[in-house]
């Protein structure tokens, strides 16, 4: 079990690194891909009904992680795991 939290540790640390580097490269495309994230999460679960919970962790994600970070808490969703 210790091995599934070191490794989910170290992709979300790859993940910050990523971010904090693409944001200082580009910081327009970061928020701009920020708000399509999360203006695709909200319509996606107002208008296709696909029931992801709206609470602090999950908007985070997809405000951080944008049209990726979208997709990762659709992942996580489906696959029970989360959301």
């Amino acid at each position: 079990m210790s091995f599934i939290i070191e490794l989910g540790t170290l992709l979300v640390a790859l993940f910050l690194i990523t971010l904090i580097l693409r944001f200082f490269k580009k910081p327009m495309l970061v928020v701009l891909n920020s708000v399509l994230g999360i203006i695709a999460f909200f319509a996606l679960n107002f208008f296709f009904g696909f029931g992801i919970a709206i609470n602090f962790w999950s908007v985070a994600i997809v405000a951080l992680g944008g049209v990726g970070g979208l997709f990762f808490v659709l992942v996580l969703h489906f696959l029970g795991i989360a959301f």
